[in-house]
């Protein structure tokens, strides 16, 4: 009859033993004691993981369906009219200056509205109920939650070019949503001011360049910017623009 095999051993059932190390103890049958141990060892990699998320642009083919949802939307909400006017890349596309794609509707004003005139309004937020139907709207469609905003505000401290709000172009998406936007005359002047900025100059100066702006429209923007108290450095930049757009003479009068 052939001998029993021992058996090798047997896992403990003793005090837990500490992490990375497994320890078996030997069965009884085995004359010589024996412990196995592995030892385990982990590297720690930290992984520096950047995310781009991509969202769909604003364009001309989809801007009006934009803003006829988000009116659809107010008017279901019950929410109050809103009047707003609207520069940047969205007016230049709705009032068909340039074919472009935009990330956002960039309102420079709430406005109040009667059969005289236009009334800018002081306040810079949009009411929460318009500013949740806007993000709704941006996960629906997949473009920017903040789509509908007031990065532009600034604008309403720096000053409007003088009766700005006689030739605003009106464009209404229904009962609760009338947009207001700025015509190419305003459009030079906001446009002249924006490629100023060092840090986003280079897209509105782009702009500027495809609106092909008249000397009589450089001038008056020219008027407009050095109608306040204005540093050198103010000057400098503005120099700059001119020079770019091809106004050298206007720039050198400054």
């Amino acid at each position: 009859m052939a001998a029993a095999v021992p058996a090798l051993g047997t896992l403990s059932a003793g005090p837990l033993r500490p992490f990375g190390q497994i320890h078996f103890a030997p069965s009884p049958l085995h004359l010589q004691r024996f412990c196995l141990s592995f030892h385990l060892t982990f590297d720690v990699i930290a992984l520096n993981i950047s995310i781009t998320t991509s969202f769909m642009t604003i364009s001309a083919d989809n801007i009006d369906e934009i803003l006829s949802r988000l009116n659809r939307k107010m008017v279901y909400a019950e929410v109050k009219p809103l009047n707003v006017a609207v520069c940047g890349g969205t007016a230049l596309i709705a009032v068909g200056l340039v074919a472009r794609a935009t990330e956002d509707v960039d309102i420079i004003a709430l406005l109040r509205v009667n059969q005289v005139n236009v009334e800018v309004l002081a306040d810079k937020n949009l009411p929460a109920e318009v500013e949740r139907l806007v993000a709704e709207i941006g996960i629906e469609l997949d473009i920017r939650k903040d789509w509908f905003n007031f990065h532009a505000s600034p604008l309403i401290a720096f000053g409007f070019p003088p009766n700005m709000t006689t030739r605003l172009i009106r464009k209404s998406y229904g009962a609760c949503l009338t947009v207001y936007f700025i015509n190419r005359f305003d459009q030079v002047h906001f446009k002249m001011y924006a490629a100023m900025d060092p840090k986003d100059g280079t897209r509105h100066l782009s702009d500027l360049l495809d609106l092909k702006p008249k000397e009589h429209e450089v001038r008056a923007a020219v008027s407009w910017l050095l109608g306040r108290e204005a540093s050198p450095e103010f000057k400098a930049a503005l120099c700059q623009v001119l020079e770019r757009i091809g106004y050298e003479r206007i720039a050198e009068q400054i």
